[in-house]
């Protein structure tokens, strides 16, 4: 590429990538926000734990079908309209189910935010391969992976302060309007939709799309080589589903890794702020900024685990999670004894009861897990624990970063490591 390509392509790289950290950062907004809506939802419309929990089950179930089978077409497909649509799509679920009141209805609308969910990962996978070289995907993908926890993060503090609002002295109290779980829907709904049209108006496919030439990847095509048939690239495509996925061990010990992963990561969010909330008696504002910790403190895992299987491990991320793999994550936690926390002595502020102690204790808790849960950015279940291999390793890592920033964080985390028991 001439030096004006180059300079255009940095321009267009960067921009793909805000655009996509942007863009899925807004689907946790229609995604994460019946986490703070679920309280309300038992209190305001008799709702049972059990059918919340079923809402989630089915969704994830769907949710994670949809990954699969629109990550293969997602290969396929212009990755700006498959993002767009997938954002709207989930925009509109979420506006249809703040307007609707029957249980079943609820169910059926959140199952198909669920589909429309797994339209968000595999458009934005796919922009990032085609507009960043190899060589620094795993960085990239990282700083992109950040976009799970900023907009988990967000749409849990931003959806916490929506519904302590007094909705009943805007709007009449006959009026579906004045409870206030809806607006955790309609106002992400609003906000999802708009941001469409931003990475509508952002985003674009490819480097051709834009006059670019495209990243070379791969082994060259022999110069001879015949234009395949459309039956000929099916039957490709095909086999290279069986052979690179279906038949590939790699993705499933990724797979698996990381849905362990996860069930400790959706639980937290999932069901964080109703723990809090009821038995720690916390406002819900509060428990949403608990909760949102736990997410904050992942980003710091993610851009750690990327920056380390590009810097140390050449882009070979298996090696990383060979590292920090975890040892003990089911014999040590952030075990708490909630009824001593919820006796606790409580403060009053002008005419309010907050839980200090409690908040604090479990914000510092949350955002401890968050660091060492958050680390798919290398595509495999990552989970760093605070023993005697993570204090070498990390230990390993400030002996040689030379940036004076990135030094003082890794002897932060050093630090943290050293005096663990404070977070257990």
């Amino acid at each position: 590429m001439t030096d004006q390509q180059v300079k255009r392509f940095k321009y267009w790289e960067f921009r793909t990538m805000a655009m996509c950290i942007f863009g899925y950062a807004l689907f946790y907004f229609v995604r994460k926000n019946l986490s703070i809506a679920m309280p309300y939802l038992n209190e305001e419309m008799g709702i049972s734990k059990s059918d919340l929990g079923l809402f989630l089950t089915l969704h994830g179930l769907i949710y994670g079908l949809s990954k699969f089978f629109n990550g293969i077409w997602g290969d396929r497909s212009n990755a700006r309209y498959f993002l767009v649509t997938g954002l709207v799509f989930c925009g509109i679920c979420n506006l249809l189910f703040g307007f609707s009141s029957s249980v079943l209805v609820l169910g059926i609308f959140w199952v198909l935010n669920g589909w429309f969910q797994g339209m968000g990962v595999p458009p934005c996978t796919r922009l990032m391969t085609h507009w960043i070289v190899p060589e620094r995907l795993a960085t990239k993908m990282s700083v992109w992976n950040t976009s799970h926890s900023i907009g988990a993060g967000l749409a849990i503090i931003f959806c916490g302060y929506v519904v302590s609002l007094n909705w009943g002295a805007w709007f009449d109290a006959s009026s579906i309007l004045s409870q206030h779980w809806r607006w955790c829907f309609l106002l992400p709904a609003t906000i999802a939709i708009l941001g469409a049209a931003v990475v509508w108006a952002f985003v674009r496919d490819t480097p051709s799309s834009v006059g670019l030439p495209e990243l070379k990847t791969g082994k060259a095509a022999p110069a001879d080589a015949k234009p395949h048939t459309k039956a000929e690239e099916k039957a490709e495509h095909k086999a290279f589903l069986r052979r690179k996925v279906f038949l590939n061990p790699t993705i499933w010990i990724i797979a698996v890794g990381n849905f362990f992963v996860y069930i400790v990561r959706f639980a937290v969010l999932d069901w964080g702020p109703t723990m809090l909330k009821e038995h720690l008696h916390m406002d819900i504002s509060h428990a949403g900024w608990t909760v949102a910790a736990f997410e904050i403190a992942g980003i710091a895992g993610m851009l750690a685990a990327g920056w380390a299987t590009d810097r140390f491990f050449g882009g070979r991320a298996p090696r990383t999670c060979g590292i920090v793999v975890p040892r003990r994550t089911g014999r040590r936690g952030t075990k708490t004894d909630l009824s001593r926390l919820g006796r606790r002595q409580r403060l009053r502020v002008a005419g309010r009861t907050d839980v200090i102690e409690p908040l604090k204790s479990k914000a510092r808790q949350f955002s401890a897990g968050g660091l060492f849960v958050s680390g798919d950015a290398v595509l495999a279940a990552l989970q760093i624990d605070l023993d005697e291999a993570g204090l070498q390793f990390v230990g390993f890592l400030r002996q040689n970063i030379r940036l004076r920033r990135l030094r003082q964080f890794v002897e932060f985390v050093e630090i943290l490591a050293n005096r663990r028991h404070l977070f257990i």
